[in-house]
């Protein structure tokens, strides 16, 4: 139903005599509807509430007010017309950065990418300013107050805090919102104003109403928002079909058997792995973690740790950090980041990691990309720690995988220790896209395991 069908029914229902009253006309007009639209749009676009994606969600209602209400005044007068298209292109730069955001690409344009989105909120008040002188002058008057035009220099103000001083705070966000106020007032009563002296408009037509159009950008805002989020979160990991019982390590798989290495941990191994171990003639086992688990309830529950410490000489150990996914759970198919920390007096080399997990009863297998993340300990302060991070396909079940590394001792030491810590992508990350942060205190899913290890001395 159309403005002009609302305006039938009111004059069919509600009224006993005609012509109708200024009243009556006043509340079904088209100018009234714009301008409501225009200042709550500017209301939503110009203060955001950052809490429970508030920061998206009111800008992107917002500049779809501001475009209809611009959209119903267009041809009223060129100020309006000329805001019409502004407003169009905010909301297309705003359905692009907002997509954007959910990319790695986020922060590579961040400045160049503000500039034009700048520049249009300008243009956009000093054309409305200019639009409503045009709609006074057209009924032979003259507006008292200038809100738009105020409106201009309270944006200037906000931008130069912005820039010069970005942390002002309530000192200078007070001040602002008062202001800000104060012009939205002023906007009300020049409404008010121009509506007492008689001027009115005709809505100009449209192909899609309102209500489908908000429906449809919104939806598709949405979609592909999710859509890009999810696939910026995936990484694509290179995998190869599992190959079980080779002739090769046979031999080295059974001498492990008998020094305690479990069967379904060795399994996960490839064999270049196993030929590492050719040489080993002491083994420990950490299954599930021992008691030395921490990290949220969540990620405590869902991830399975088991330590291996295999001795192949009198100082040197190879770790194996053993991980088990025990819930198919959907955060496990975006970003894992997965880090090492050795004992800090060891001498640690030839790092390496894999993947494993089957899909429709096919077990495959991926190596893991190792790379270097700064960590910061609470107690030994900055390092740079092995980590690799890393997807398991969609769909995909068992997920497990390791970390391995060998560990010199110089000394003739006897006790060494290993961690492994396991973060998952979270809502902070996955939109708007962001680099898994080690800190426990910023991140709800993280796990992690704790093991130590006692030289094997023959007497």
């Amino acid at each position: 139903m159309t403005q002009w069908d609302d305006f039938d029914c009111t004059l069919a229902t509600a009224l006993s005599e005609l012509p109708p009253s200024e009243e009556t006309v006043r509340d079904v007009t088209p100018w009234r509807t714009a301008m409501d639209q225009i200042i709550l749009g500017l209301c939503l676009t110009c203060f955001t509430l950052n809490g429970w994606y508030l920061q998206y969600i009111l800008p992107a209602v917002g500049s779809l007010l501001i475009y209809f209400g611009f959209r119903t005044l267009r041809q009223s007068n060129c100020w309006f017309r000329r805001a019409w298209y502004i407003s169009t292109c905010k909301v297309i730069l705003l359905y692009i950065s907002m997509v954007l955001d959910a990319t790695p690409f986020a922060d590579a344009i961040p400045i160049g990418w503000m500039v034009p989105s700048i520049a249009m909120t300008f243009a956009l008040f000093l054309c409305f300013h200019l639009g409503l002188t045009q709609a006074a002058r057209e009924v032979d008057q003259t507006p008292q107050r200038r809100p738009a035009l105020w409106a201009t220099v309270w944006y200037a103000v906000l931008v130069l805090m912005a820039l010069f001083v970005p942390d002002i705070r309530w000192l200078g966000v007070i001040p602002s919102l008062v202001a800000f106020v104060c012009i939205i007032r002023s906007m009300l009563y020049v409404k008010e104003e121009l509506e007492n002296w008689g001027y009115a408009v005709r809505a100009a037509p449209v192909k899609i109403g309102c209500g489908w159009f908000s429906a449809l950008y919104l939806a598709s805002l949405l979609l592909a928002v999710l859509l890009t989020a999810a696939a910026s979160n995936h990484i694509a990991m290179p995998s190869c079909e599992q190959v079980f019982d080779s002739s090769e390590t046979a031999a080295i798989q059974v001498k492990l058997q008998g020094l305690g290495f479990p069967e379904d941990l060795l399994d996960r191994l490839p064999d270049e792995e196993l030929l590492r171990l050719e040489d080993a003639y002491y083994c420990s086992v950490h299954r599930d973690g021992g008691e030395a688990e921490a990290g949220s309830k969540k990620g405590v529950k869902a991830i399975r740790f088991d330590t291996v410490y295999v001795q192949t000489a009198p100082h040197t150990i190879r770790v194996y950090e053993f991980f088990n996914f025990q819930e198919d759970i959907l955060r496990s198919n975006f970003r894992t980041m997965t880090m090492l920390e050795p004992t800090r007096s060891a001498q640690v080399s030839d790092i390496t990691g894999g993947l494993t997990w089957t899909m429709n009863g096919t077990a495959y297998r991926s190596q893991l990309p190792i790379s270097r993340q700064a960590y910061e300990s609470m107690f030994f302060g900055s390092s740079t720690l092995s980590s690799a991070i890393f997807s398991y396909p969609f769909f995909s079940e068992d997920r497990a995988g390791y970390m391995a590394y060998t560990s010199y001792e110089e000394d003739d030491v006897n006790l060494t220790c290993s961690v492994l810590r396991a973060y998952l992508t979270t809502y902070r990350n996955f939109y708007p896209y962001g680099k898994l942060t080690t800190d426990t205190f910023q991140t709800d899913w993280y796990a992690q395991s704790y093991s130590t290890f006692v030289f094997f001395r023959e007497s």
